[in-house]
């Protein structure tokens, strides 16, 4: 029964499309697509830029020894492309192309107006299944043009979903099981997001133009007043020092007060002193520019995964996350000194009482950045990023911060 329903369904799928000449129907007619041939086989494919990134508007349909077409029926991948293990859509793009990583997919996401629009403005207004909830709409504003294909699971065989989700391969492994690597995913009303599941499994594959300029425009600054030097990185509009600050001020200090710490790490600042510490030409940040920062990048959902350093960060057995410090920005877990000023009098509360020790935390889990932002007359805010609890993956701006805790400096250029 399950068989006889599929076929009708796909069907149904089919008849939707009509003959080579509707296939345009797919696709957003307003446009302007661009074109990719792949010298391999000689097919042509829509393009499309989004953001910062060009993207095959199309799903690829190169095949390859270990790819498939849906219910193994060639009519199929001439319409939507072709099914892909995970293994085998490692290198199966076009020259100039790749398979995009958890983040590419992120950035995406971003730039077709986050997760809550882009479930809409990613899909194809043609083939989903029609359901009478009216805020499931597709818009391909875009052009990206995503069709809910199917895909070929392990265990079950050909799974079509109602019409009513799209499922695509990331490059990206998933470290706590090795069988297992992420996929993008986008259903009639939910998502986007990216989930983990098993190599073996047959997904589309859409693939992203290699970058020129996603190349590190990297620099360097002399804080004239000491010779230290510091790695410096574009990133969108910005240029921000690579590096936490280490310029010694009267009530700076080096974790556990250690100096090699302040080698590896900067020092850690008092919010009054932290004003002023920056060299000349550079300012500490506020939350306009490091809400810029995030949105330049995949945004505060994905800010972990791409900012941190590769090296110093703590890792769990079953630490799942991949550290890619795609943009050079190289956040530290530098850690952060606390006060002894209780939580309940910093803000007013006396039923909340969490008092704190007054010491070093946080080595190799945290990273916590002073703004220049207050939020009352004692308090300001941070930003921070964590190691790899549930919240891994993204960066936190919290309010109520004493200013008399200690945390690290980010400089960012005038």
């Amino acid at each position: 029964m399950r068989l006889i329903f599929i076929a009708f369904v796909l069907a149904v799928f089919f008849s939707a499309c009509g003959d080579s000449d509707s296939s345009s129907a797919l696709y957003n007619t307003d446009i302007e697509y661009g074109a990719l041939t792949d010298a391999r086989d000689g097919q042509t494919y829509r393009t499309v830029p989004i953001g910062n990134q060009v993207w095959m508007a199309e799903n690829l349909n190169y095949a390859s020894d270990a790819s498939f077409c849906y219910g193994d029926d060639p009519e199929y991948c001439k319409k939507f492309g072709r099914l892909y293990t995970w293994s085998d859509a490692q290198d199966v793009c076009p020259a100039g192309w790749h398979l995009p990583n958890r983040a590419e997919w992120w950035t995406l996401i971003v730039n077709a107006g986050g997760r809550g629009e882009a479930k809409h403005t990613l899909r194809s207004t043609s083939v989903w299944y029609k359901f009478s909830d009216t805020s499931a709409v597709a818009t391909d504003s875009y052009g990206f043009s995503i069709l809910p294909t199917g895909y070929k699971h392990v265990n079950e065989g050909y799974i079509f979903d109602n019409q009513s989700v799209a499922d695509f391969w990331s490059a990206s492994e998933d470290y706590a099981d090795e069988a297992n690597a992420f996929f993008f995913y986008v259903g009639y009303n939910y998502g986007p997001g990216l989930d983990s599941i098993s190599k073996l499994n047959a997904f589309t594959v859409r693939c992203l133009q290699d970058s020129p300029d996603a190349e590190l425009r990297e620099g360097s600054l002399t804080d004239e007043r000491d010779g230290q030097i510091y790695k410096t990185v574009v990133i969108g509009a910005q240029t921000w020092m690579a590096e936490n600050l280490n310029y010694a001020t009267d009530s700076s200090m080096c974790y556990l007060i250690k100096p090699e710490y302040c080698d590896e790490y900067g020092r850690l600042y008092k919010w009054v002193d932290a004003q002023n510490a920056c060299p000349a030409g550079w300012h500490l940040p506020d939350t306009t520019d490091w809400n810029e920062l995030f949105y330049a990048v995949a945004g505060w959902e994905l800010a972990g995964e791409v900012l941190k350093s590769i090296p110093y960060w703590q890792r769990s057995s079953w630490s799942f996350r991949e550290l890619r410090d795609l943009y050079g920005f190289s956040a530290l877990p530098a850690g952060k000194w606390v006060s002894e000023i209780p939580y309940s009098y910093l803000v007013g509360a006396t039923s909340v009482d969490r008092g704190y020790s007054g010491d070093f935390d946080g080595e190799g889990n945290l990273a916590v950045f002073w703004t220049a932002t207050e939020s009352l007359d004692n308090m300001a805010y941070q930003v921070s990023i964590i190691r790899d609890y549930s919240d891994y993956l993204g960066a936190h701006m919290g309010a109520y911060y004493d200013k008399s805790n200690a945390f690290s400096i980010r400089c960012v250029k005038d």
